[in-house]
């Protein structure tokens, strides 16, 4: 069915629901808002990453010097594996961002469709 029929049929749907316009652009407002959100939490987790990142590379400086030393060895492990959860949630962000993506682009599809566009 092609994209226009889908919108049509969608937008039949969200009418016997009194779905209007306004309704359509405060659910496209909310899902914007639901982007920048979660576009804000990627560069957090990008920044935390990096600290991780350059505190993983100082302590295997540190160990480099003093290779006995089992607790510079630990810290290094536990920064490791810190930075590997972090990139665990960067991957998570990301798929929810590109999820909240669609939903603005189907809405954008259902609002053109509502124009008669």
């Amino acid at each position: 069915m092609p994209a226009m029929a889908i919108a049509a049929e969608h937008v039949a749907i969200l009418r016997r629901f009194s779905m209007s316009a306004l309704d359509f652009m405060r659910r496209r407002v909310d899902l914007v808002g639901t982007v920048s959100v979660l576009t804000a939490k990627a560069l957090q987790l990008t920044q935390a990453v990096s600290g991780a990142e350059m505190e993983m590379q100082r302590l295997s400086l540190e160990i480099d010097r003093d290779p006995a030393n089992e607790q510079l060895v630990q810290e290094l492990h536990d920064q490791e594996q810190s930075a590997a959860a972090i990139r665990r949630e960067q991957a998570d962000c990301a798929e929810d961002i590109a999820a909240a993506e669609r939903d603005v682009a189907a809405l954008d599809v259902l609002i053109a469709a509502a124009k008669g566009e």
